[in-house]
């Protein structure tokens, strides 16, 4: 593919504006920000997810374990006693934030599962419970089942992969989760841009397809956007020279 077509910055007349694809649908505060720094941006969804209906409630109080805002959601949608929730440990500050406020105590924040895993390891909880959706990776249990904490796991939502055959060529690429990278391969496949991401975990991934990946030192989305415009900022200098 060869398809790129000569967008005009409002800064350097004969700078063809960067192409970026985003694998989700960004809040417009993102998308505003991305258009102020002269980003073409293609938003794309290469998943979806949808909670699943169950009446499950604890009969005790539970400690439990989220690795994503979905849980959460799905958790809201089917009425969840909170209340049942002494403590939790998550993944991402988002997902600490929606607990927070439906009252839930979030004791450990970590920047991915297999962080998250580990500090939960050394702490040597009771009994868990991680609500997970269907594609949950295996890093958080594997390390769990290795420093033998036990865990019981709900599986709260499901995530469909969306595959997109798009004509368009990129210059680079935002991710954020593994599944997300998957929709991406099994359908437009272009691997020779680079790779942001939203995690560690995610950039694990994403190191199987792509050459060069880059990651937020914190899973937010404020912080991967700044490592994007702080490298197209360096682009733009570079070629600046180049011209001179």
């Amino acid at each position: 593919m060869n398809n790129r077509p000569e967008y005009k910055s409002a800064n350097k007349s004969d700078t063809p504006l960067p192409k970026v694809l985003s694998t989700k649908i960004l809040p417009a505060t993102a998308v505003d920000r991305l258009k102020r720094q002269g980003v073409a941006l293609k938003q794309v969804a290469f998943i979806t997810k949808q909670a699943r209906s169950f009446n499950w409630q604890p009969a005790e109080s539970i400690r439990a374990v989220f690795t994503s805002t979905a849980a959460v959601s799905a958790l809201q949608r089917n009425n969840f006693d909170f209340g049942k929730i002494t403590e939790a440990y998550c993944v991402g500050q988002k997902t600490a934030d929606l607990l927070t406020g439906r009252g839930v105590r979030v004791a450990v924040t970590a920047s991915g599962a297999a962080a998250l895993a580990h500090i939960i390891a050394d702490r040597q909880p009771a009994e868990l419970v991680a609500f997970t959706g269907n594609l949950r990776r295996d890093e958080l249990f594997a390390v769990l089942a290795k420093n033998n904490v036990a865990v019981t796991e709900k599986v709260v939502y499901d995530t469909h992969i969306l595959p997109h055959h798009l004509q368009e060529d990129f210059d680079r690429v935002l991710f954020f989760s593994p599944s997300g990278i998957q929709g991406y391969i099994n359908g437009y496949n272009n691997r020779q841009i680079t790779a942001y991401c939203l995690g560690p975990t995610t950039a694990k991934e994403a190191r199987k397809y792509f050459v060069q990946v880059k990651t937020a030192p914190r899973p937010a989305l404020d912080e991967l956007l700044s490592i994007l415009i702080a490298d197209i900022n360096m682009y733009d200098e570079q070629n600046e020279k180049v011209e001179k």
